[in-house]
């Protein structure tokens, strides 16, 4: 998400907690949102768990300031470098598998993130590319990321709109997405499925978002796909 976006949202959860007391914030959020997404159909992840019969892992973002900024101090600013491309990756339990801290450079917008295990040991990391003004003319909202595993360069992806459609590629590496309106995607290496992505309604919980789940059936693919769905999402904004 753009520094703009995360402004203007952080702008609105503010003004929500002058008017709504800090602890009724977020249920009132919630219940908004789930009769929205039944209205439009979009499953929550506890629906994906309940037909669950593969394994699954989800991935929660930081919600800015609603659950952690409430009782800031007023003229205090909150530390944006609390919100900024933060992830947790539960598994159903709930229990902590993976986490994600991010570095941003605020003067060109490009963004770091470095995954870990629920060890604190470093498995991969995802890089924003500063986007050259030389670019195709047919292509709009272009963004682009660098994917590691370990110290391994394994893919770069791009997102784009492409006369009114949009594309997701892969530049660099042997992998394939297929996504559907940008809210479910398949991601797979060499013809075979690694895993599947799957946006939800969101659910707001102590400073967190849920934004997807990850679906997979071998575990020994799970590091790989956690890397691959966190690039996903970083340029699908």
């Amino acid at each position: 998400m753009s520094i703009k976006g995360k402004l203007a949202t952080i702008a609105i959860q503010r003004i929500s907690e002058k008017v709504i007391h800090g602890d009724k914030v977020e249920s009132a959020i919630n219940s908004a949102v789930t009769r929205i997404s039944k209205a439009t159909g979009q499953k929550s992840s506890a629906c994906f768990l309940q037909e669950a019969q593969k394994c699954y892992l989800i991935f929660k973002a930081k919600s800015y300031s609603l659950g952690s900024v409430i009782g800031t101090p007023a003229r205090i600013a909150p530390d944006m470098s609390n919100y900024l491309g933060r992830y947790q990756i539960v598994s159903p339990s709930g229990a902590v598998k993976y986490k994600s801290a991010a570095e941003r450079n605020f003067i060109n917008g490009r963004e770091i993130l470095d995954i870990y295990d629920a060890n604190d040991c470093k498995i991969g990391q995802v890089k924003e590319h500063i986007i050259s003004t030389r670019v195709p003319l047919l292509e709009k909202e272009i963004n682009k990321c660098s994917v590691y595993l370990g110290k391994e360069k394994i893919a770069e992806l791009k997102k784009c709109l492409s006369v009114g459609e949009l594309q997701f590629e892969v530049l660099e590496g042997d992998f394939k997405i297929e996504h559907k309106e940008d809210k479910e995607f398949k991601i797979s290496q060499n013809g075979n499925l690694i895993a599947s992505l799957y946006y939800v309604s969101f659910s707001l919980k102590d400073g967190y978002s849920e934004k997807f789940v990850l679906e997979y059936d071998d575990p020994s693919n799970e590091t790989l796909a956690v890397t691959l769905a966190i690039a996903i999402d970083t340029i699908n904004i």
